[in-house]
């Protein structure tokens, strides 16, 4: 009996071993290649190239990965273990998906940060307005909620933190205020800081600085929401705003992106009809909610091209 038990022992341990052998053999299994390379490889797959020199020239601007792996999956079908291109499609196709992408991205990552210098401004009037224009107020612990966050750089103690940390520079602005005033007020701060972090920051706002801040970049009137649902509308769509930022900025795929955030759209706006937003409308729906609306016709101009 405890040989047999020591057999499957064995027999376990030989097993994980293998699994692990070949789990480090395939991390070791990318290797570089040659444009060549590359062209035989998509001809393998059934993928139609008319112009080899214009595909070179295509992969060596936009590279491989950006190029092919990202945009390759509408294209695709596994046949026998093995992704295939179905039958009739180029690699001009990958080419227009990828440009159109990146046009689009590129409008995104316009319309975010236009978006984020209106919230850091109206941000920092609420702060100022709340607590003074001097760091050891404006940035005091008990000002805010100190909600519980999973990440300790959004969680209140974390976000002080770096905003602490940002007043150590010598780069201006903030340098020439801390010499030239001697208090750097936070409109002057938040240009310092992520747009990330300060979404956060302002998720940490207690309910009168979120009302004062929701009266600032929304009209409730047009909206028809009282500040309950206003606050919930604000704070989704900031997060949602951020997420598209940092997608857009690291050159994420965003025609099809689906947003880890979303709008809690019957709980704002109480309606007794599902309001459906996904996707790229989810956030074209929540920029046409704010007062500043370059951001909106901005983005929404890019499909009129």
């Amino acid at each position: 009996m405890t040989a047999v038990r020591s057999q499957k022992s064995l027999g376990i341990v030989f097993q994980g071993f293998f699994c692990y052998w070949r789990y480090i053999r395939k991390m070791d299994e990318i290797a570089y290649t040659s444009l060549s390379e590359q062209i035989k490889k998509l001809k393998s797959q059934n993928l139609l190239i008319e112009d080899e020199s214009m595909a070179k020239d295509a992969l060596s601007l936009y590279g491989y990965s950006n190029l092919i792996k990202s945009y390759r999956d509408p294209y695709t079908i596994i046949v026998d273990g093995k992704k295939m291109y179905r039958s009739g499609v180029s690699f001009n196709q990958l080419v227009s998906l990828y440009l159109l992408d990146k046009n689009l991205r590129n409008s995104v990552m316009a319309a975010m940060i236009d978006l984020e210098e209106h919230i850091k401004e109206a941000a920092a009037d609420v702060v100022a307005h709340s607590f003074g224009t001097h760091p050891n107020d404006y940035l005091n612990f008990r000002n805010y909620s100190n909600k519980r966050k999973r990440k300790y750089r959004f969680t209140l103690a974390g976000i002080l933190e770096t905003m602490r940390n940002a007043l150590d520079t010598d780069k201006n602005p903030i340098y020439h205020y801390q010499t030239e005033h001697g208090v750097v007020p936070p409109w002057i701060l938040f240009k310092s800081i992520y747009f990330s972090t300060l979404v956060n920051f302002i998720d940490q706002f207690k309910i009168s600085q979120k009302n004062e801040m929701i009266d600032k970049i929304y009209n409730l009137d047009n909206l028809k929401l009282d500040y309950d649902s206003a606050r919930k509308l604000m704070m989704d769509s900031l997060f949602i705003c951020m997420e598209y930022r940092n997608l857009a900025a690291h050159g994420g795929r965003t025609y099809n992106y689906a947003c880890e955030s979303s709008l809690r759209t019957n709980e704002i706006f109480k309606s007794e009809h599902e309001i459906a937003v996904s996707g790229f409308s989810q956030l074209l729906f929540i920029l046409s909610l704010f007062k500043y609306q370059n951001p909106f016709f901005s983005l929404k101009q890019y499909f009129k091209c």
